[in-house]
């Protein structure tokens, strides 16, 4: 349904972009960039703001303010999508603008907490590896070659979150993309600190009970919503 309401939204400032002037009678305080045309800002941001919207939900709910945060960040769209609609041209671009810079905090704080994540679980990750290998009393050069790799790529994909994120956790102003970026690196690092744990626990309950208490991240590696039973129920 939200979707739809958020194509709805793009889809009237579409027609509307051919049927009104781009000015504005009524002085306004401009929080858009200035060496832009203001009914540019705003085409530009519908469709940015919507994409990186809809690609911040699911960590949004999983692992952020949930549906009310979500819920925010699209009423401020649909604000700035009706002030369009409506030939209020200047007002629309720096609502939009406001929304792009509520999306970067949220994307920043998102990022935070995915950073500190996968770096648990890459160096837990390589402990645990490093205590089979001696328990094994595996002779010096032999390796696990799907360990290796895993713990590999999931260094790399750490490495790679870390250039996006550093590059842009101290900005104000700057489209989210990067930070969202960052995120997917994450996701893609625990992901192969996964396959690591259950190449690395061999007692099935103990496996069990650590992929239990990672049920949500592992949704979450896949793009979808966690749902727990207490939430079905």
């Amino acid at each position: 349904m939200k979707g739809r309401i958020l194509f709805t939204a793009l889809m009237i400032i579409a027609v509307a972009g051919a049927l009104h002037s781009q000015s504005d009678n009524q002085p306004q305080t401009r929080k858009y960039n200035q060496n832009y045309n203001p009914a540019q800002v705003a085409k530009r941001l519908s469709w940015q703001n919507f994409k990186h919207i809809k690609l911040l939900q699911t960590s949004i709910i999983n692992f952020g303010g949930g549906d009310p945060e979500v819920e925010k960040l699209i009423d401020q769209y649909a604000e700035a999508s009706a002030l369009y609609f409506q030939g209020r041209i200047d007002e629309s671009a720096s609502l939009f603008s406001e929304n792009e810079r509520e999306l970067l905090a949220v994307a920043k704080k998102l990022s935070k907490k995915y950073k500190e994540d996968a770096e648990q679980h890459l160096v837990q990750g390589i402990r645990m590896s490093v205590k089979k290998s001696i328990k094994e009393q595996k002779k010096s050069g032999q390796k696990d070659l799907v360990i290796e790799s895993c713990i590999d790529k999931a260094k790399s994909a750490v490495l790679l979150g870390n250039d996006f994120y550093d590059r842009y956790k101290d900005a104000t102003t700057a489209s989210p993309s990067e930070l969202i970026k960052a995120i997917d690196k994450y996701r893609r690092a625990k992901e192969y600190m996964f396959i690591v744990y259950g190449e690395v626990e061999t007692n099935k309950e103990n496996r069990e009970k650590f992929f239990n208490q990672y049920k949500k991240d592992i949704e979450d590696n896949k793009n979808k919503i966690y749902k727990s039973k207490e939430k079905i129920n």
